[in-house]
């Protein structure tokens, strides 16, 4: 028994006619009040309902939007060329140079000789200034006689001179001068004096006394009570009825005053070396 016999046709088919075309089944979405937005695209805009009366921009933004197609356009057409020959480019204020104006701006040929020629003797002129200027002029030559001889001059003439004292011929300005007092005139008289007030000096009341503190003052020594008639206690150790009988501090207590203490001895042996 072969096994490539469809078991699936055994049980039939349900659509009756073959030639029916079954359509894709479309999604239906439920509308619903929530403010979130969807991610549907939005819809297309139609352009039959578009307004055609809305005005068309101009200026940057025209210029931004416009598609130039350049390359499916014709050349602007040349410019036909004129047959007339071409002139050469005058003024038209026909106004020309003139001769001298010439000759004044750029030179007479005939006084071009003459020219240079003064040229030659400026140019002679100002190389001498400049020799005449590098060259300092030199001191003239003098011996030694000649020299000392000016300075015993200078110095005689010097002594020939009368030395003014230091003050001489000064006169003090103010020998004819005049002094001048200026009278005070009373014009109303005061009737009674200004009277001052008196202030009296405080005077300041100084107590003096001994102060005595009590650490100063040396208290006398408590004697050790002795029994006898009248007295608390009874025998000689002080002690009151019923405390134990003996004389002096009971045994253990030191007797006497405070024995001095033994000196330290410091042994080397018990601190290890630091070598």
């Amino acid at each position: 028994m072969s096994n490539n016999k469809n078991l699936f046709a055994l049980l039939g088919n349900d659509v009756e006619d073959d030639t029916i075309v079954l359509s894709t089944p479309k999604e239906v979405v439920k509308k619903t009040t929530s403010s979130k937005k969807s991610d549907v695209p939005p819809p297309s805009a139609n352009k039959a309902r578009a307004n055609k009366n809305r005005p068309k921009p101009t200026g940057n933004e025209a210029a931004l939007r416009s598609k130039n197609d350049n390359a499916g356009k014709e050349p602007p057409a040349p410019k036909p060329h004129s047959s007339k020959p071409k002139t050469d480019r005058r003024p038209k204020t026909l106004k020309h140079d003139t001769e001298k104006k010439v000759k004044q701006g750029w030179g007479d040929d005939n006084k071009e000789f003459d020219a240079e020629k003064a040229a030659e003797e400026d140019v002679e002129q100002e190389l001498a200034a400049e020799d005449e200027a590098e060259e300092p002029a030199k001191p003239a030559a003098k011996s030694f006689e000649d020299y000392f001889a000016e300075m015993k001059l200078k110095q005689d003439s010097l002594a020939s001179k009368q030395i003014r004292a230091p003050n001489a011929g000064d006169q003090d300005k103010w020998e004819e001068a005049e002094a001048f007092v200026k009278p005070t005139e009373v014009f109303v008289e005061g009737t009674a004096g200004k009277k001052l007030k008196s202030k009296n000096k405080k005077e300041k009341n100084i107590l003096e006394f001994d102060a005595v503190f009590a650490d100063e003052v040396e208290r006398p020594a408590p004697r050790p009570s002795r029994g006898g008639r009248g007295s608390s206690s009874r025998g000689r150790g002080g002690s009151s009825r019923g405390a134990p009988r003996g004389r002096g501090a009971p045994r253990g207590a030191p007797r006497g005053a405070s024995r001095p203490s033994k000196p330290v001895v410091i042994d080397d042996a018990n601190f290890p070396t630091l070598s």
